[in-house]
């Protein structure tokens, strides 16, 4: 079961035996706590227009916001992610369980 509650910035959307849905807002310069993903899934990047996301103990890495941009999330390693941009970022992310 996928726990966000270190997160609370994290805001879950739907939760049901398939899926759970968290929608994140930050604005520019707010960052998130680690989290750590119980299933793989899809990140759906509504706005923004930078942010910073790090993997366990890597290296952080650039990402430029698209609006309806996404990326395939894997289970595991901790996540953290910072807004980086002048502007909100709003996504959403739905865990597969």
């Amino acid at each position: 079961m996928s726990d966000r509650s270190g997160a609370p910035v994290y805001v879950s959307e739907l939760d049901n035996s398939r899926l759970h849905i968290w929608r994140l807002k930050l604005d520019p310069g707010q960052a998130a706590p680690p989290i750590v993903k119980s299933g793989p899934g899809l990140r759906v990047l509504l706005s923004g227009d930078q942010i910073t996301e790090t993997i366990a103990d890597g290296p952080a890495r650039s990402v430029p916001v698209k609006r309806g941009g996404f990326e395939w999330q894997p289970a595991g390693p901790r996540h953290a992610i910072k807004n980086t941009g002048q502007s909100p970022l709003e996504l959403v992310e739905f865990e597969l369980r």
